[in-house]
């Protein structure tokens, strides 16, 4: 796949982002005049002071350096400070500290400390490296703590001792935190920097706080700073993790007019804004255009975009780029894959899936459970329920420990099978495992029930939900009345419809079919036309089978004029008949004398929509289009 190449109906990110959100181009702008004001606030503050305003570590969330697995200093090596100098961290007072544990009180920090603070009043790279090395911690709190009790003995403080406790805070997810420290820095005549910064930001990136993000991005032209590569990989990344594709690409967009060239880790960050987004054409042309920017794509850019691709059921995309990793010197790990594969599956694809999952071990790609899951329900889809046990059962053949998940589309194979006592099997056994079942699982062991014509079982386990803390969905609910209507028991159904809204569960159009058909089989056509007439009030469009199965009651009732009537709200509703609505017509015109042209004798045989005309002409003179639903 020659990924520079576009095709004719593929957009590329420059016309999306002149199509994007006004707020997003604003914002551009905004940065854009900010970054030219600080340039300008330069040149009137000199060199020595302009880049000591600009002067920080370009470590914060080392993550965002190489944009690929393991590129975070680990416990053992040297924290890198802000100031350009290493320290190692007082291995007495950093041992002490840590042996507290995440939620020491500050008498304890205090204690440790006040033997030391008087050589920190002398020297603060002191207290820099012991916070440098807490940074590295996934103990935020006692680095604010170490940063209190210097306050409180009037240790001179500097951006250095912030920044290490807010990139604390940042690994350690406490956001609110860094940000509360961030603010508290001008008050204490401390300048922020873009150290600080970039780690405050990221900390708003990891809580999903995109909007926080933003805001400080958007701020620091404010505080004398220049955002820089890092600021803007952080502020993207959150944009992704926030679903917000156009505001991540807008950020993007907007780096070369700063003059910052992005780096592999913002593409990523875009691509996988795109991926969460749906949009798989603008992750593709992303991925592309990395090597016209001098930047190598990685496994993490495939990955996303193979993960684009799979959302949108997009499998011949997925695969033509798994296909082309090894060509630029990349190898298909795990993730590649199971996305691959998930995408075939999405897709209906069971035999492509199947292929690719035989294929993991030629690739080197050891077998999960989440490949193993897609496989699974790849051949439930496709209707392959023997497939889908044979796989499920050699799960543990491939040092694969079956979840949850795996059982639940087993037993949703069983459902298309029609094989209701393998999935009530599956459903015990979960519990024998102590695998808490969800309401997937229910509510395909429900449906399996329904199509074996076991109503009494399918409503025992509807009952059985909230027993073992599940609560149902109109999934279930759905497949129980339809059960229930099978076996006769129209009532029952009728009052398991009526107690949807009670345990919060809304009816959506499935829910409203099984009904009207549970109904009509029951030969209630006034209570059947009473709940196809209520949709509409709540909002939802009734599909062509609700009007189906409105008029299959009507017509077993001998309530011919209704069925004219169903028929002109279809039309009022913009539901297109099928070939069972007009072949009641059809029906229903033969057996009343209203077919009495051989024109229209002719018409039945040409597509719906032409049928459809004619009985529109028959029938004006008996029925106005206007007419109520109600019997």
């Amino acid at each position: 796949m020659a990924l520079r190449h576009r095709g004719p109906g593929q957009p590329t990110v420059a016309t999306t982002l002149r199509q994007s959100s006004p707020a997003c181009s604003l914002f551009s702008a905004r940065v854009g005049h900010y970054y030219w004001q600080g340039r300008a606030q330069s040149k009137v503050l000199g060199p020595e002071l302009a880049s000591k305003h600009d002067r920080f570590d370009r470590s914060p969330g080392s993550r965002f350096l190489g944009g690929r697995r393991g590129a975070e200093r680990q416990p053992w090596q040297k924290p890198r400070l802000a100031c350009g100098s290493e320290h190692r961290p007082d291995g007495n007072i950093f041992e002490q500290l840590l042996a507290f544990g995440p939620l020491p009180t500050q008498q304890e920090v205090s204690d440790v400390l006040s033997a030391h603070l008087g050589a920190w009043h002398r020297n603060p790279k002191l207290a820099t490296g012991v916070l440098s090395g807490l940074a590295r911690s996934p103990f935020p709190l006692v680095a604010q703590q170490v940063l209190s009790s210097m306050l409180e003995g009037r240790v001179k403080s500097n951006v250095f001792h912030y920044s290490a406790v807010i990139s604390a805070c940042e690994k350690g997810g406490r956001w609110q935190l860094a940000l509360s420290l961030l603010s508290a820095m001008p008050h204490r005549r401390v300048r922020p920097n873009g150290f600080s910064c970039s780690a405050a930001i990221s900390a708003c990136e990891k809580a999903g706080q995109w909007q926080l993000a933003l805001a400080l991005l958007n701020k620091m032209p404010e505080m004398e700073m220049i955002p820089d590569e890092f600021s803007f990989c952080a502020a993207i990344s959150a944009c992704s993790k926030g679903g917000k594709w156009q505001a991540a690409l807008s950020l993007l967009h907007s780096m070369p007019e700063m003059r910052l060239q992005p780096v592999q880790i913002s593409f990523n960050a875009a691509i996988s804004a795109c991926e969460k987004g749906g949009q798989w054409q603008l992750a593709l042309s992303l991925l592309g255009s990395m090597p016209e920017m001098s930047l190598k794509p990685s496994e993490i850019s495939y990955n996303a975009a193979i993960s684009a691709c799979e959302k949108r059921g997009q499998w011949k995309q997925a695969l033509s780029l798994l296909s082309s990793m090894p060509g630029v010197s990349l190898v298909p790990d795990e993730f590649s894959c199971c996305a691959a594969i998930s995408a075939c599956e999405k897709a209906s694809r069971w035999q492509v899936a199947l292929q690719l999952f035989s294929s993991m071990p030629e690739m080197r790609v050891a077998h999960n459970e989440i490949s193993c899951n897609a496989a699974i329900s790849s051949c439930e889809k496709g209707g392959e329920w023997e497939l889908a046990l044979n796989l499920l059962s050699s799960m543990p053949e491939m040092r694969v420990t079956p979840d949850a998940i795996s059982y639940g589309a087993g037993i949703s194979a069983c459902k298309e099978g029609g094989q209701w006592q393998l999935a009530l099997g599956m459903l015990s056994g979960l519990n024998e495992m102590r695998l808490r079942t969800d309401e997937v699982g229910y509510s395909a062991a429900i449906s399996a029930c329904e199509t074996g014509d076991q109503w009494q079982l399918a409503f025992k386990l509807l009952s059985m939900m909230p027993k073992s803390r599940v609560t149902p969905n109109a999934i279930g609910y759905s497949a129980a009345i339809g059960a229930c209507g099978k076996g006769g028991q129209w009532q029952l159904a009728l009052s398991l419809f009526s107690s949807m809204p009670a345990v919060d569960v809304t009816p959506h159009e499935i829910s409203y079919v099984a009904a009207i058909s549970t109904l009509e089989k029951g030969s209630q056509w006034q209570l059947a036309l009473r709940l196809l007439s209520a949709m509409p009030t709540i909002r939802l469009a009734p599909p062509v089978t609700c009007f189906n199965a409105a008029i299959l009651a009507c017509m077993n009732c001998n309530r011919w004029q209704d069925i004219f009537r169903l028929v002109a709200e279809m039309e009022v509703l913009a539901v297109q008949p099928d070939n069972f609505s007009c072949g009641a017509l059809v029906t229903e015109c033969e057996q009343h004398g209203l077919m009495g042209s051989e024109v229209a004798l002719q018409k039945l045989e040409e597509p719906t929509e032409s049928r459809l005309n004619v009985f529109r002409l028959q029938r004006q003179p008996r029925l106005s289009p206007q007419s109520s639903l109600q019997p």
